[in-house]
């Protein structure tokens, strides 16, 4: 903007080097007519030689000795480049038929440095068997691509966990393939670009299933207020629920069992937290009863994560 001049004649703009040197050649070389103002977007983001702007800038004054004002409103933004040695892999999770079903509920992919061992992340599979990250389940699995100390590709070391357990797999992928009735506990694998490997867990999901046993409240269903109820119940899994009888198995080692005490209709839940565990599948909790109402029904619901 210029006050107490007629007009902008000419703006010229030359960059600055880190020597504070400008450059011969302008990047911008505009005549105006009867302008007394101009707006300029300059992209030199491919100009590596740029630290700064020289801004000369020409008008036509009203009198013989310059009494003008010219006011430069500078605005930046800076789009930065930034590469780096990294892909994506898609990591996908199926059953033995090649399948997932949103009701098989979810596998935890363990990603581990194949050289150290040391754990980098654990990965859980969305309702399509999709690995994705447990903080943003948006993002799928992107890491270093090679080892820059020694310039070979990244080992990744990858392992399935279901259901509290580990599990074996064959995979499928652009290195290797397991061949047929070959099973895996763990799966090496160099990163080297964008890529996809498939696991598919040596298990019969649809026959696998989960249950509670032996549920009680010690001392008998009918407990007065102020006494302490303590509940037990049993954590049991079986893969082969299709057969006459099945066989159970206790799940020793799943990520919580939770408690919750909820009211008569099962939609209001009133106090929550997580079982105490014993040996063999078993589960407890004392509650307090003081904290509930005497002479209201409730139900003591317990359910799982793994």
């Amino acid at each position: 903007n210029m006050s107490y001049m007629i007009n902008l004649d000419r703006l010229i703009i030359r960059y600055i080097d880190k020597y504070n040197n400008v450059s011969s050649a302008p990047i911008l070389n505009t005549t105006y007519g009867s302008e007394t103002s101009a707006t300029v977007e300059l992209n030199i983001t491919e100009d590596a030689n740029a630290y700064g702007l020289e801004i000369d800038i020409w008008g036509t004054n009203s009198s013989a000795v310059c009494n003008g004002t010219i006011d430069v409103n500078y605005t930046e933004t800076n789009n930065h480049y930034v590469k780096a040695n990294m892909s994506k892999l898609d990591i996908r999770v199926y059953d033995l038929e090649g399948n997932w079903d949103a009701a098989y509920g979810n596998v935890f992919v363990e990603v581990e440095n194949g050289t150290t061992g040391d754990l980098i992340t654990t990965l859980l599979t969305t309702d399509e068997g999709i690995a994705k990250g447990q903080k943003n389940p948006d993002l799928d699995f992107w890491y270093l691509n090679y080892n820059i100390s020694s310039n070979i590709p990244q080992l990744y070391n990858f392992t399935l966990h279901y259901a509290g357990s580990q599990r074996n797999f064959n995979v499928s992928s652009d290195q290797y393939t397991t061949p047929a009735g070959k099973y895996l506990n763990h799966f090496n694998y160099s990163l080297i670009r964008n890529t996809t490997i498939e696991f598919k867990i040596q298990l019969n999901i649809a026959n696998f299933s989960t249950r509670f046993q032996n549920d009680t409240v010690i001392g008998g269903n009918t407990k007065e207020w102020r006494q302490n109820f303590t509940f037990r119940a049993k954590f049991m899994s079986t893969e082969n629920k299709l057969d006459t009888p099945p066989s159970w198995s206790p799940v020793t080692s799943p990520d919580y069992v939770i408690w919750e005490i909820q009211d008569s209709l099962a939609d209001v839940t009133f106090f929550s937290g997580i079982m105490n565990q014993e040996a063999d599948g078993y589960y407890n909790y004392t509650f307090d009863s003081t904290s509930l109402v005497g002479g209201e029904n409730y139900f003591f619901i317990v359910y799982a994560f793994f």
